[in-house]
């Protein structure tokens, strides 16, 4: 895979989940979630995120209208805020998912990620927060 090109994992129209790095196991299961709810959900993994695949997220950006960035790192200064610059012009709406720019406290990796949000259940969350 050369930089600068991702891999969409899965088609869908209704909104697209754009997933950085270990987040995209939880975001194929949440979007197989919601398919059983009706709603399309593309998932898409940038691989790299310095060079983006700019040309490939603002198509599929503009194909769904809104976006969902997960990301195991901090929601600020992150991807998800990186995309949501380069979308805003589009009037595409993003939203992130991400490790909270705060104090986190020690505990098992995947009670961290559950508290942020980054587990299935709590990425299909904020899915259904932007398909309402």
């Amino acid at each position: 895979m050369l930089p600068g090109c991702g891999q969409l994992l899965r088609e869908g129209s209704d909104l697209a989940i754009v997933a950085c790095g270990t987040t995209t196991g939880a975001a194929l299961l949440a979007a197989g979630v919601l398919r059983e709810e009706g709603f399309e959900v593309a998932v898409y993994d940038p691989v790299w995120l310095k060079p983006a695949p700019e040309e490939e997220i603002m198509l599929l950006a503009r194909r769904c209208g809104r976006v969902l960035t997960t990301e195991d790192g901090s929601v600020r200064g992150g991807f998800g805020e990186y995309l949501a610059s380069l979308l805003s012009s589009e009037g595409i709406r993003v939203a992130s998912v991400g490790i909270p720019d705060a104090f986190q406290p020690h505990a098992p990796r995947s009670r961290l990620l559950a508290s942020a949000g980054l587990d299935p259940a709590g990425i299909a969350r904020a899915a259904r927060r932007m398909l309402a």
